[in-house]
């Protein structure tokens, strides 16, 4: 039991510009909710989540209510915070509620290891685990296939175990997929990436050439929502399917999981509400036998693969890591979690700076 309680918590929202479009859905800035809480006894924690289309008042707007609790009361385990925090979507949903608390769990989980003197990952009773990391940045819809393939041969000869390219829902994937997999060679692991782009006679047509292909993945063939689809993409094709980065609650991801509609699972930090919530999917996935890869932020999620065994890789796609320091580098195609207390990441003096602005 600590003693720590919480004298000061705030939430803004730094804008990134990304300087360009990125990854499938071509996304060129990211709204980013920052929430600070400081202690009586000086420690002082970060937690983070993301807008990628904007609209971000409503999520912030729930971070600062879930952040604004907190002040005058002991510091509370990150876990039995969420939990509290969530009964009170009852009447509102998860939606933006759930993507505002995540940065408030982040900054829980922080501050709990810093209390604690302990990582997140020895938290969770694992020591400093490490992961395979695939690349999945600098791949874009209807890229040229020697471009897509002359970046994932140097990928793989930098150490990443696998790589990612993005599809187009067009016949020209097929063509892109096969110099990809001819510039990685057999071993590679190769995942594409539809970004919900087809309906289900192109996710069909497209799974069955792919696998001649040699893609051992194909990622969001179909929109999330669409479990009846999903069901009859598994019962037809060998080809494992990947997903979920918007999954939001249980009432879809169970039956996902129950079923194995996935092969691997790819939970998203702001829309499942923080690493609480991921973690108790990736625990729930590896009693299903579905594989974890989380979406975006390997250099946080890395922390939950000691008491997460069903977490195989990591996804390399910089995203918000420009507004932190301390994050863990990829060193031969693997990345290990940091020992430093909480998560061990920090803000530049440039995000505080803009956090303070936002008031």
């Amino acid at each position: 039991m600590t003693s720590a309680h919480v004298t000061g918590a705030q939430a803004g929202c730094v804008y990134l510009d990304l300087g360009g479009a990125r990854g499938g859905s071509g996304i060129t800035g990211v709204e980013v909710i920052l929430a600070r809480v400081e202690t009586n006894d000086g420690l002082e924690a970060w937690g983070f989540s993301y807008v990628l289309r904007g609209h971000r008042g409503a999520s912030l707007a729930a971070a600062r209510d879930a952040v604004a609790v907190l002040v005058g009361k002991p510091v509370p385990h990150p876990e039995a915070a969420w939990r509290r925090a969530v009964a009170g979507f009852n009447r509102t949903g998860g939606g933006p509620n759930l993507v505002g608390l995540a940065a408030i769990d982040v900054a829980l989980w922080d501050l709990w290891g810093k209390v604690h003197g302990r990582s997140i990952a020895a938290l969770l009773g694992g020591g400093e685990v490490d992961r395979p990391v695939y690349a999945s940045s600098g791949f874009s819809p209807g890229q040229d296939p020697e471009e897509a393939a002359e970046l994932a041969k140097a990928a793989i000869a930098a150490g990443y175990c696998g790589v990612k390219p993005r599809l187009a829902g067009r016949s020209a994937d097929l063509l892109l997929l096969q110099r990809v997999r001819a510039a990685i060679g057999p071993d590679a692991l190769l995942l594409g990436d539809a970004n919900e782009k087809l309906d289900l006679p192109q996710a069909m047509a497209l799974a069955r050439d792919a696998v001649r292909s040699g893609l051992d993945y194909l990622e969001e063939p179909l929109s999330a929502s669409d479990l009846d689809g999903l069901r009859r993409l598994a019962r037809a094709l060998t080809l494992a399917i990947a997903g979920g980065e918007h999954f939001q609650d249980d009432l879809l991801l169970l039956p996902v999981l129950k079923e194995r509609l996935l092969s691997l699972f790819q939970p998203d930090l702001a829309m499942m509400g923080g690493l609480t919530p991921c973690l108790r999917a990736a625990r729930a996935a590896e009693l299903f036998g579905v594989k974890v890869s989380p979406h975006f932020l390997p250099g946080l999620f890395v922390q939950l693969a000691s008491a997460c065994p069903a977490l195989t890789m990591l996804e390399e796609f910089p995203l918000i890591e420009p507004l932190f320091d301390g994050w863990p580098e990829v060193r031969g195609g693997r990345m290990r979690a940091t020992a430093r207390p909480g998560h061990g990441l920090h803000p530049t003096g440039h995000a505080i700076e803009e956090f303070r602005r936002s008031g």
